[in-house]
């Protein structure tokens, strides 16, 4: 997946224009993802992040570090069943805090615990930070969305590199010239 998904928002096209020498697909594809950028730009978007409902049963011997483990990543949850030898717990977290709890359950365990996860919702996320939620190149710096989009690259956009190749161009020009005035 790239960028981020966008969900209950309705998107209407109020015009365009065809340029048969300049226009192209490539160049339509390019500017959907910046109007939809500049839009969200103006609009009050929040972002969400999955919730999951998971269930861990495992032997009431590792009750406190389960506990202990499950508090640590800020989820919410309840002891359902309990006998001599077991203990079932349901709960609900964010996925991100759960993305490594199969292996912690196995780990603390020894192999005894037994772990399920499922989308449940998506809840307002705590990180609102909008680039740092972002894969790939960020439509909202047009220029260099625009030249990753045609396949150019950004080292035209280091002031550094673009000045160290106007030095070679230029130094490249001056020994021409001086074969010709040869």
């Amino acid at each position: 997946m790239k960028g981020w998904e966008v969900t209950d928002a309705e998107v209407a096209l109020v015009g365009g224009r065809f340029d048969s020498m300049g226009s192209d697909s490539l160049h339509f594809n390019i500017a959907v993802p910046i109007a939809l950028m500049r839009a969200i730009k103006n609009s009050k978007i929040q972002i969400l992040e999955p919730i999951c409902t998971y269930i861990v049963i495992f032997p009431k011997e590792f009750l406190r570090v389960i506990f202990q483990n499950l508090s640590n990543k800020g989820s919410f949850f309840e002891i359902t069943k309990e006998d001599n030898e077991q203990i079932t717990i349901i709960g609900e977290a964010t996925l991100v805090s759960m993305m490594n709890f199969s292996t912690e359950i196995m780990k603390v365990t020894g192999g005894r615990g037994i772990y399920s996860i499922q989308l449940s919702k998506y809840e307002i996320s705590s990180n609102q930070d909008i680039i740092n939620n972002y894969i790939g190149f960020d439509p909202r710096n047009e220029v260099k969305f625009v030249i990753n989009e045609m396949g150019g690259s950004l080292l035209s956009l280091d002031v550094e590199f673009t000045k160290r190749k106007k030095e070679s161009r230029a130094k490249f020009k001056r020994k021409q010239e001086e074969k010709n005035h040869k």
